[in-house]
């Protein structure tokens, strides 16, 4: 891969790639980006969708917390997740659950007392950093 080496730096380039998409998906992977675009090699660049430039994207699976939501009007919500090691909780960032609507709307009660700001800084929809802190206290 070309560009920034460094593990923080969000947008990699790579040099034309022959061979396993699977292999380069894993670099990806180990290099904890969001995902990799691929294309076909004759395909040039055409906004809107297209069968010939797939974005794939990588996936956390694990146990997290849920550290506050966004809800626009008859949407699933967006959920705020954190993940807890050594006592601190890091903003490891969104999930949107597929759910059916009563199931949102409960799921959106249930999760109210998130928007009392139990934390010392709003998170709010715009958390794009690192949260650190004590358990339970963002």
């Amino acid at each position: 891969m070309l560009g920034d080496p460094r593990p923080t730096c969000p947008l990699q380039f790579s040099q034309a790639f022959e061979g396993s998409g699977a292999e380069f998906f894993a670099a990806v992977e180990k290099m904890d980006l969001e995902g990799m675009v691929s294309k076909r090699r004759a395909s040039i660049y055409r906004s809107g969708p297209s069968l010939d430039w797939v974005e794939a994207k990588t996936y956390i699976t694990g146990e997290f917390v849920v550290i506050d939501y966004e809800r626009k009007h008859g949407a699933a919500p967006s959920l705020l997740l954190a993940m807890e090691a050594d006592d601190r909780m890091t903003y490891v960032g969104r999930a949107i659950p597929a759910i059916p609507q009563a199931k949102r709307d409960e799921l959106c009660r249930a999760l109210e007392f998130l928007h009392a700001s139990h934390f010392a800084t709003p998170i709010g929809a715009a958390a794009t950093r690192p949260l650190s802190g004590p358990k339970g206290h963002g």
